[in-house]
């Protein structure tokens, strides 16, 4: 299972409690980093990953029930299941900025958040895709609704469920 997103839509919060209940919680992006950089994109502030690589690694080397935790889980292709968190850009732009990021590093995640981005990749790759929205939500409660998924698949978590592409014109 994948467990994805936009930054700042609760990942590492959720993935704290998925530890908890789950013994194979891998975080894709400290693996990423500290074996499949290809370059930094000094422009971007972010790194370019060897996805193909990253993907035949993590399929060779982890158990089949693991949940990849990581903003690029569901580009690998190895995940039969991917839950992707999503957060209203409002309240996204207040937690990245919170974070101390750059406006312009804000406004790519809002933009692609908005978009819904993450959402449509994964539907490129999986059959399987869910979403849970953490806005206004406490970690533990968005974590409850990510257990859910896991257990039920409930058809109404099916996504694509939101659409925030209006909030795009707050930007201009």
């Amino acid at each position: 299972m994948a467990l994805t997103g936009t930054p700042g839509t609760g990942k590492t919060s959720i993935s704290w409690y998925l530890n908890l209940f789950f013994r194979e919680v891998v975080d894709v992006n400290k693996v990423a980093i500290k074996y499949f950089i290809i370059e930094r994109d000094e422009e971007r502030d972010s790194y370019i990953i060897d996805i193909d690589s990253l993907a035949k690694y993590l399929s060779k080397h982890l158990p089949r029930h693991s949940i990849l935790v990581g903003h690029l889980s569901h580009l690998l292709g190895i995940c039969d299941i991917v839950i992707v968190l999503r957060t209203y850009p409002e309240e996204l732009k207040k937690r990245l900025e919170a974070k101390g990021w750059t406006p312009k590093k804000v406004q790519e995640n809002v933009e692609a958040e908005a978009l819904g981005i993450i959402t449509q990749e994964a539907l490129e790759i999986s059959k399987n895709v869910f979403e849970v929205n953490t806005t206004r939500k406490h970690p533990r409660e968005s974590f409850y609704e990510v257990l859910y998924v896991i257990r039920k698949l409930p058809s109404d978590y099916r996504a694509p469920r939101y659409d925030w592409s209006e909030a795009i014109l707050e930007w201009y």
